[in-house]
């Protein structure tokens, strides 16, 4: 009976552990390890994860140019807390700054590269996607973009837009 309790009291530790390896990550600003922190923590110890761990993972994400995936992070806080002000503001900051985009096309290019490293790295990605598949799914900087020559643009918003050039 006793080894039980130590098993279980060693496991709450873990995640204790890992939440704590999160945040001293995030304070050093090593982004991927942050990520990677969030991603065992979720996986072993799904109730110890903190709306506190998600925004720290939505801003490993951002940093990475994961703009969706940022976004998704931090809806997770703001669906346990809609009123936790620095999710709630980062939040809002994504959805004024980027566009939900279905992108369809052999290319893609920003007409103006966006000047914040994780706008860049957002749009640098995208363009990989549709390269490789020709198509990208996720949130782009707003602004102007050439798919397959044509100029399209992206607003500001959640609601989907779809960027293809017309057919002819």
């Amino acid at each position: 009976m006793i080894a039980l309790l130590l098993a279980a009291w060693a496991v709450d530790g873990e995640g204790e552990r890992i939440g704590e390896e999160l945040v001293r990550h995030a304070m050093d600003g090593r982004w991927k390890a942050v990520d990677d922190q969030y991603v065992r923590l979720i996986a072993a110890h799904p109730d110890e994860v903190t709306g506190e761990h998600h925004r720290l993972a939505a801003q490993a994400a951002q940093a990475s140019g994961a703009l969706m995936l940022a976004a998704q992070r931090l809806q997770r806080v703001t669906a346990a807390d809609p009123e936790h002000p620095a999710a709630a503001r980062d939040l809002a900051t994504l959805e004024q700054g980027t566009g939900l985009v279905m992108v369809a096309g052999r290319t893609l290019e920003a007409v103006q590269m966006p000047f914040a490293p994780e706008l860049r790295e957002a749009v640098t990605a995208a363009v990989a996607e549709v390269d490789a598949h020709g198509r990208f799914v996720g949130l782009l900087p707003i602004g102007d973009y050439r798919v397959d020559g044509a100029t399209l643009q992206v607003v500001p918003g959640f609601r989907w837009q779809v960027l293809a050039p017309r057919r002819r």
